[in-house]
């Protein structure tokens, strides 16, 4: 028998041209918590590390650290503006930024345990003016 490389490729083209792709949501998970990037997500028994997945208002993320109760996620791309946010301010702890009447000051927290959007620094707005 003699292979043809031009009916091998002939086949490989039928089925690239046959080919209908779509995506399998097979889990459904929860997101625990979201900070510096990485989201905590309960549910995902099945995720493999390196596979891509989708969150609301169509933010990616990467599977990165398979632990036995959650899975930690990498997010993709610029997570403010997927928000919907079109200007996001970056302060350091204690400094100020002033929009009309209002002060917002990041202060820290007390709290224990791991850095979430919850716990991470307390934003709190002052008037302007006051200390």
């Amino acid at each position: 028998m003699e292979i043809k490389a031009d009916e091998i490729t002939k086949i490989i083209r039928e089925q690239i041209e046959e080919y209908r792709g779509g995506v399998d949501v097979s889990e459904v998970g929860n997101v625990i918590s979201v900070g510096d990037g990485i989201a905590r997500v309960y549910g995902l028994e099945k995720a493999m590390a390196g596979e891509l997945l989708e969150f609301p208002r169509g933010v990616m993320g990467l599977a990165l650290n398979l632990e036995e109760s959650q899975v930690g996620v990498v997010l993709l791309g610029d997570l403010a503006h997927d928000l919907g946010f079109d200007r996001v301010i970056e302060l350091q702890t204690w400094e100020s930024f002033s929009h009309g009447n209002w002060k917002v000051t990041l202060t820290p927290s007390k709290h224990w345990g791991a850095r979430t959007l919850e716990k991470a620094e307390t934003w709190v707005p002052r008037y302007a003016g006051m200390t």
